[in-house]
C-alpha cells in the first residue's frame, strides 16, 4: 500500500528548514545584551582600583603583595567586561547594582543604613540636581573604567568608583545616545567585605 501524503507530511520539513535558518539570527539578538565576562589577575584589579577613595585594602598602606596575598586567602577573584551599548549597559545595571549613597542617610559608619540601589540613586540625583550636573560628555570617558565588587553570597554588586560616569552613562541611554565603549573591573567572591571593610556591610 503506498501511503498518502498529507499536507502536515509536506509542511514539516519546511518549518524544520526555517526553524535552521532563523535560529542563529534568534540568537543574534538574544545574546546582543549578553555580558561576556573575562577572568583578570587580582593585580590588575588592584592597579585599577588604586583611584577610588573609598576605605579598602589597596587604600591602607599595606604593600601590594600583601594585598594580593590578601585576595587569595579570602578567594576573592577579578574579571574584566567591555561595554559597548545602551541594552549591555542595561543588562549590568539591572544586575543588582548598588551606590555607595546611604539611605535613609548617614555614611559607611552607619550600622542601620542600606546602599542604595543605582537606578533609585540616578532617580533620586534627577529629582534634586541640576540636570546639566552630569551631563553626558564624551570626554570624561578617555579613561573608560568603572571598578565595582560583587558580593556572591548576597548577589549584590557595589559601584567603588565611577558613580557620577554610570549616572552620565544612564542619562546619555536615555537620552537616545551612543554611549563610548567602557569596561568594568570587577572583584567577586563570598568575603569581600574583607576586601572593602567600610561599606559591604549595608549592602
Amino acid at each position: 500500500m503506498i501511503p498518502t501524503l498529507t499536507f502536515f507530511h509536506v509542511l514539516h520539513p519546511l518549518i524544520n528548514f526555517i526553524i535552521s535558518i532563523a535560529t542563529p539570527f534568534i540568537s543574534m539578538e538574544n545574546n546582543v545584551d549578553h555580558l561576556s565576562w573575562r577572568e583578570i589577575s587580582v593585580i590588575d584589579y588592584i592597579e585599577g582600583a588604586t583611584r577610588t577613595r573609598i576605605n579598602w585594602i589597596g587604600n591602607f598602606n599595606i604593600k601590594p603583595d600583601i594585598v594580593e596575598n590578601i585576595f587569595y586567602i579570602t578567594k576573592t577573584k577579578a574579571r574584566e567586561v567591555i561595554i559597548g551599548s545602551c541594552r549591555q549597559w542595561q543588562a549590568f545595571v539591572s544586575d543588582s547594582c548598588f551606590s555607595l549613597h546611604v539611605i535613609p542617610e548617614g555614611n559607611w559608619k552607619n550600622l542601620d543604613g542600606k546602599k542604595e540601589p543605582l537606578t533609585d540613586w540616578i532617580n533620586s540625583q534627577c529629582r534634586s540636581q541640576d540636570p546639566t550636573l552630569f551631563k553626558f560628555d564624551g570626554k570624561r570617558f578617555e579613561d573608560n573604567k568603572i571598578i565595582t565588587t560583587f558580593d556572591i553570597i548576597k548577589k549584590k554588586r557595589l559601584i567603588v568608583d565611577g558613580l557620577h560616569r554610570a549616572y552620565a552613562l544612564q542619562k546619555a541611554c536615555n537620552d537616545g545616545i551612543k554611549i563610548p565603549e567602557l569596561k568594568i573591573l570587577d572583584c567577586y567572591g563570598s568575603k569581600i567585605e574583607v576586601i572593602f571593610p567600610c561599606d559591604i556591610h549595608q549592602l
